[in-house]
Parts: structure tokens; sequence; C-alpha cells
């Protein structure tokens, strides 16, 4: 698929679709887990194709910032305009209004508002050894793909 027909839309629609067919599965998986850190993944949101062509469109790690502290060590960049647009588009399309209600459906989430001006959004590469502290707790980041001021993240 050529990355210039990837649009937010598009990207949109798909994870749409993958999140209606994930949805009993998300919602009992978030239920579960909801009385200590609430979550809910889903494999496979876009298709192989695309999920490529984001991936091989991320900048070198050495082409971004890193952020080094007791919280996080990763690689960051937030001027997407500095990058290649389908990890714009890409972004984007996770705060389609259609994506974050569902969203905001699974995990019953009585406000949920997508973030437009990607105030807390970017890209992220962290590489083994890497890590990303949530709540005083380090996550043992196997894939990292959320919402909450989605941030996308590549794992190398």
């Amino acid at each position: 698929m050529k990355n210039s027909i990837i649009t937010k839309d598009f990207l949109a629609s798909l994870i749409i679709e993958r999140l209606r067919t994930a949805m009993p599965a998300a919602k009992a998986q978030y239920e579960d887990s909801k009385d200590r850190i609430g979550y809910f993944f889903v494999d496979d949101v876009l298709p192989d194709d695309i999920a490529a062509a984001i991936d091989n469109a991320f900048p070198k790690p050495e082409e971004m910032s890193l952020n080094k502290s007791l919280r996080q060590h990763k690689h960051i960049a937030a001027q997407l305009d500095r990058y290649h647009p389908l990890l714009e588009e890409a972004i984007y399309a996770f705060q389609d209004a259609k994506v974050v209600s569902l969203v905001q459906s699974i995990c019953e989430i009585d406000i949920l508002e997508p973030d437009t001006h990607l105030y807390a959004g970017g890209i992220s590469t962290m590489r083994k050894g890497q890590f990303f502290k949530s709540a005083s707790r380090q996550l043992p980041l196997q894939r990292q793909k959320s919402l909450a001021g989605f941030k996308l993240t590549l794992l190398r």
C-alpha cells in the first residue's frame, strides 16, 4: 500500500472496525484490571502492511530527543511536521471521535475527549532496557500504542 493514500480517516476506519470486533474481549480485560491500573490491549489494530509502513516511517532514535529520568528512558519526538506525514496521520487517526467513543465505551468512562491538539501526544521509540514508568511503577513494555494523550511508540 502506498503511504500517499493512507489518511487519518482511512486509518480511523480500520481502527474502528478492529475495536468493534475486539470489544467484548477488551471490555472483559479492562473490567478485570480496573481496580488496579485499568488496561486493555488489542493486537493487530492495523493490517500488517500498514503497520510496517508506519514502522518504516519512524525516525531513527538518533533523530529524536532522548528523555532519561527516573520516570522514563526513551527517545521522543513531538514536532511531527519534521517527520514522515504518515506518523501524523496515524496519531490523529487514534484521536478520531468514533475511536475515542469506542475506547470510552470499553472503559465505561463518562467523559473522554480526543486530544485534537496532541497536548500529550507525539511519537517515541524504546529499545531494550528503556522504559516508561506510570504511577510510580515500571511497566514492562512489550507493545505500547495507547490512547491517553495518544503516544505512538515503536519498540525496537
